[in-house]
């Protein structure tokens, strides 16, 4: 079993001793500290703080630094979750100590219980009412990455605990838990004045009111965000074959990946899935790094198998599908050299669908085409992959496609085809033009195919299987 580890990010500054406490106090009192990571960030200009971790190291166990440009406290903390690994993550401090025993399997055992990985857990930090806000939180991954950051970059001294404060409240997932992390603070008389404190939560011109009072409005847009995610459950697969072999795709993994981001409505709506050949080094390789750094918000995975090559597709289509996560309600299969142009479709789509479950049966597409020109992108039901056992006995998914969409209005099921803006685009596919090779080849193969009494009795097989299902079952809405 995966363990859920837990992040602590702490920015610090001329702190040193504060730092080796605060560590000390997490082994202490941790139930498993190899289960915790502890990640600082150090202002390149700190040399005291540098020459300190340098000469000290091993006072530091457990902790990763990272240097950089002094900035806000916003934009430290997310400089450190880009790093972060894990699905729980705190917002610390170089003035803070771990008072409760075991606190790290207190805060586990309530994540495990959730229903939805969304949420605030507040501790006490014997200094202000926890049950107000929490100065100090820990939060989940799942809700972070619906964010995009951590904290906006803008706030710097004070308010980023009534900004976290405040979403979490409006969607009833903030949960006080009986934890002590004490706050030892000058203005409580734990701590000295010293110089950090001068010139930064003491200093008022680097105090974040103003900014938090200008963020009502994203507040509530990052709370019906999060309301939306508690509310569905339901995950968009995508499939994609790639390879990362010149002159044999024009894709790109990381592009494809940083497109799909930069458009969704929320990452926790969509999983990627990748077929990878296992004779193509580069892709895997590309995969554990993007996997096992987290570095999208979003669940990436991979298939590794051999080649089935372009004429395989929906073969190597059906390996990535038989990996999906258990939530998989909707799949698309694709290639890697598309851009997305539409944004929010994710959550356009799971709302055309939210009256039906993943086992029923229903089209997603554009329009419906002929066996030349086809839809763009179509999306099935798992339900209706299931059923046909795969997506269909040649490449062409989409003409197959639309066979099964006309079949389902022939019969009177045209309301189980959903319609959808087109939300992307090829980007530059010389393989798929008329003047590559495999144009005149495997596409006019694959043409003629469709026309034999071999494909038609397979189409009408399969179309037996869907209309006897529809027939029976008692779920269709």
């Amino acid at each position: 079993m995966v363990k859920n580890k837990i992040s602590i990010l702490v920015p610090t500054r001329n702190r040193f001793n504060n730092i080796v406490r605060l560590i000390k106090s997490i082994k202490d009192t941790a139930y498993d500290f190899n289960n915790i990571e502890i990640l600082l960030y150090v202002d390149n200009d700190d040399t005291n703080t540098l020459h300190s971790i340098n000469e000290n190291r091993k006072d530091l166990p457990g902790a990763c630094v990272y240097t950089g440009k002094q900035g806000t406290l916003g934009s430290a903390y997310n400089a450190l979750y880009k790093k972060c690994a894990g699905n729980i993550i705190m917002s610390g401090a170089d003035d803070i100590i771990f008072k409760t025993k075991e606190w790290d399997k207190i805060l586990l055992d309530n994540f495990n219980k959730l229903d939805s990985k969304i949420a605030l857990f507040a501790a006490d930090d014997l200094y202000t009412n926890p049950n107000e806000f929490c100065t100090h939180p820990f939060l989940t991954r799942q809700a972070i990455n619906n964010f995009g950051f951590f904290i906006p970059n803008e706030f710097d001294c004070n308010y980023a605990d009534r900004w976290w404060t405040y979403i979490f409240k409006q969607i009833e997932r903030y949960f006080v838990l009986p934890i002590i992390v004490e706050h030892k603070h000058w203005l409580n008389g734990k701590a000295e004045r010293d110089s950090t404190y001068v010139k930064g939560s003491a200093n008022m011109r680097r105090h974040s009111e103003d900014v938090f009072k200008k963020s009502l409005d994203q507040r509530i847009r990052l709370a019906e965000k999060l309301q939306f995610n508690i509310d569905n459950k339901d995950k968009i697969s995508i499939l994609l074959n790639t390879r990362a072999m010149e002159y044999e795709n024009n894709g790109s993994i990381s592009v494809f990946l940083k497109e799909l981001k930069r458009v969704i409505y929320s990452p926790n709506n969509i999983e990627v899935i990748f077929k990878i050949d296992t004779d193509d080094p580069d892709s895997r390789n590309i995969l554990d790094d993007i996997i096992n750094y987290k570095k999208y918000p979003f669940d990436v995975k991979y298939v590794n198998t051999e080649r089935v090559g372009y004429t395989g597709l929906h073969i190597g289509y059906k390996q990535a599908f038989d990996v999906r996560c258990e939530n998989s309600k909707i799949i698309i299969a694709m290639a890697d050299d598309f851009n997305f142009i539409g944004p929010h479709w994710d959550k356009h789509i799971l709302e055309q669908v939210a009256h039906l479950t993943k086992d029923d049966i229903f089209i997603l597409t554009d329009f419906i085409g002929d066996p030349i020109g086809n839809p763009n992108n179509p999306g099935w039901s798992v339900g209706l992959i299931e059923l046909c056992g795969g997506f269909g006995q040649t490449f062409s998914t989409d003409a197959w496609t639309s066979y099964l969409a006309k079949f389902l209005i022939e019969n009177s099921f045209d309301d189980l085809i959903f319609y959808y803006t087109q939300f992307t685009q090829r980007v530059s596919s010389k393989l798929d033009f008329p003047d590559n090779i495999r144009w005149s080849t495997d596409r006019h193969d694959m043409i003629k195919y469709h026309e034999t009494g071999e494909y038609k009795a397979y189409l009408e097989e399969t179309m037996g299987k869907i209309k006897k299902y529809l027939n029976e079952t008692t779920s269709r809405v």
